[in-house]
């Protein structure tokens, strides 16, 4: 748990589902949800962003993409309104990797790039 947010912060955080995926509703959904594929890394990985993640940073006009995996470092870039954002970096390391790790324990790192031409295709971060 991160100590010394900001009251501010702590609401958006609670607002964003990929920061509470381990409540026991979170927990019973994961449950009830479609089974991820087998055996390909990749896919796998695509599967929980197409699936997981997608959602809930849409929520803020947002996208996360897949640019590339290889031993165990996933590169993602971070797109629409999440290229730039503040809270992007917060989203990635509390929502995205914990998910991540849970449905793709071959995934030991995430980095990520933000998108540049985001802010040419109508796109500002929420929070700047």
């Amino acid at each position: 748990m991160i100590k010394n947010l900001s009251k501010e912060t702590i609401k958006i955080l609670e607002d964003n589902k990929l920061t509470n995926i381990y409540s026991p509703e979170d927990q019973v959904t994961m449950q009830k949800t479609e089974e991820k594929p087998k055996d390909n890394i990749e896919e796998n990985i695509k599967w929980v962003l197409k699936d997981k993640v997608a959602p809930a940073v849409a929520q803020h006009s947002g996208k996360i993409e897949f640019i590339s995996y290889n031993e165990g470092v996933l590169k993602l870039l971070m797109a629409g309104s999440c290229s730039g954002c503040a809270m992007s970096k917060q989203t990635l390391v509390q929502g995205v990797e914990r998910m991540m790790k849970h449905y793709v324990p071959e995934v030991h790192t995430i980095e990520s790039e933000d998108d540049e031409t985001a802010k040419e295709q109508g796109y500002n971060p929420w929070m700047q």
